[in-house]
């Protein structure tokens, strides 16, 4: 039986397609792609995930390796949060839901620092959570099983009652075999299925 319902943030209740934000700044599809690989690919991404690097030396890092593009990647970064990082409403209210009826609702993500104050500070995210393990606090990243033991030991939950809902497979694949029961989220309304299919049934 469930009785703890874990959340991923990004693309589960807060949305992240970068392709797309850069598509409001750039037309041009060559310097497009190069600003896409330089920010969103090289191994500074990674460390602002997992805590060891602040947005603002990400930032000089860019920089040093293309000078050139120090405008764009200013304009990039300067835009990064407030227009990359937009809330899926309707998983929002899905969670309130969910706890309401008296889940155990938690959060683990692969998040920035900075990005989690931000989007908490301005979505709430945590007001409706009973615990969150987020990667940049902990310096763990998913699909390391040591998140998974972290997030199952500070919080005291059972792996067989507790379900995560993620966007990435190979993330719900780690989680599985330490027997967390798993839902790979592709949208809302299949994601509702796969909850009634548990016997979590959502009212609105």
């Amino acid at each position: 039986m469930i009785k703890n319902i874990v959340f991923d943030i990004g693309n589960v209740l807060v949305s992240f397609q970068p392709e797309k934000y850069l598509k409001t700044i750039f037309s041009d599809e060559k310097l497009k792609e190069q600003i896409y690989q330089l920010i969103f690919k090289q191994e500074e991404w990674v460390e602002l995930d997992k805590g060891t690097l602040l947005l603002e030396q990400a930032r000089q890092s860019y920089i040093k390796k293309r000078p050139e593009l120090t405008d764009y990647i200013n304009r990039v970064i300067d835009g990064l949060f407030e227009k990359l990082l937009t809330p899926i409403p309707e998983n929002i209210a899905l969670m309130k839901e969910l706890k309401i009826q008296g889940y155990g609702i938690y959060l683990l993500s692969n998040y920035h620092l900075e990005a989690f104050d931000y989007i908490n500070n301005k979505f709430k995210l945590t007001e409706h959570t009973d615990g969150k393990v987020i990667s940049a606090h902990v310096q763990l990243l998913k699909p390391d099983y040591a998140i998974y033991h972290y997030l199952l030991k500070k919080n005291s939950l059972i792996p067989e009652e507790t379900l995560f809902i993620d966007d990435t497979l190979k993330n719900i694949e780690a989680a599985g075999e330490l027997g967390i029961q798993g839902i790979h989220y592709l949208d809302h309304k299949s994601l509702i299925s796969e909850l009634d299919k548990r016997e979590i049934t959502i009212s609105n």
